[in-house]
Formats: structure tokens, sequence, C-alpha cells
């Protein structure tokens, strides 16, 4: 297994590997993986179909969470998103942005990822929730 220097300041976490593509970078860190889409892209089902099979047989056969870490100014077209819940072992999907707010989450993990979905201010508060819903599971 690959380490590498810790792109985030994520307490007690190791980053194990990256995984760079034309949308965007996953950090992953044993069952957190970070997911930071570049400047100026569309994510969609479909264009991050791809990076999602990447981050599944990485990850598999252990529970993992989610973080999308909306550091860069992007366009989501989350139509289509509602496959993300067959990921296996994916139980929870956190945002991290100032832009959005917990309804906002709401809406989309009822209608869309059919799995809790929490949005922080903070990669390091969504670090925490991920860290409890993953000692639940």
């Amino acid at each position: 297994m690959k380490f590498v220097e810790s792109a985030h300041p994520l307490p007690y976490l190791i980053l194990r590997n990256t995984i760079q593509e034309d949308l965007g970078t996953l950090y992953f860190y044993e069952n957190i993986v970070v997911w930071e889409a570049n400047s100026k892209t569309k994510v969609s089902y479909i264009s991050g179909f791809s990076i999602l099979v990447k981050a599944i047989n990485y990850l598999q056969p252990k529970p993992w969470v989610l973080i999308s870490n909306r550091k860069n100014d992007y366009e989501v077209d989350s139509s289509g998103f509602q496959y993300v819940a067959l990921a296996p072992y994916l139980i929870g999907a956190a945002i991290v942005s100032k832009k959005y707010t917990q309804s906002d989450a709401d809406t989309l993990g009822r209608g869309y990822l059919g799995k809790p979905l929490h949005v922080y201010s903070t990669l390091e508060n969504a670090y925490e929730w991920a860290n409890a819903l993953l000692k639940k599971s």
C-alpha cells in the first residue's frame, strides 16, 4: 500500500492513496474518501462514474464515507445520483461548503443518495461526523 504526505489537516489519518482525474482528485484516508473537483468542471453521474468505480474498487470490501470538499467552484448535475446509493459499502456522504445548507443536503439525501448526507462548513467537522458514522456501522 502506498502512503503519501497528507493533503488535508485531518487528525490521526494517513493519506493512503490519491487518484487524479480530469474532473478532480480523490484522496483515500482508510475508510474516508475526500473528493475535490477541479474548478469550472461539470460533475454528473455520467462524468463521475469512472471515478466512483475506481473508489469502489480501491475500498472494497469495507464501509466508507465520501466527503465532497467543495473548495473549488464547479457545477453539479444531481440527476442520476440515485445510482450512487447502489455503491457497495458506501454508508454516507458529507459536503463541505459555505454555500449549501443542511436543508439542501436533506433534499439531495432523500431524493438522490438514499443514505445519510450532511453539510459542514469545515473539513474537520465533516471528518468527525464521518468517523462517528463509521464507528456505528
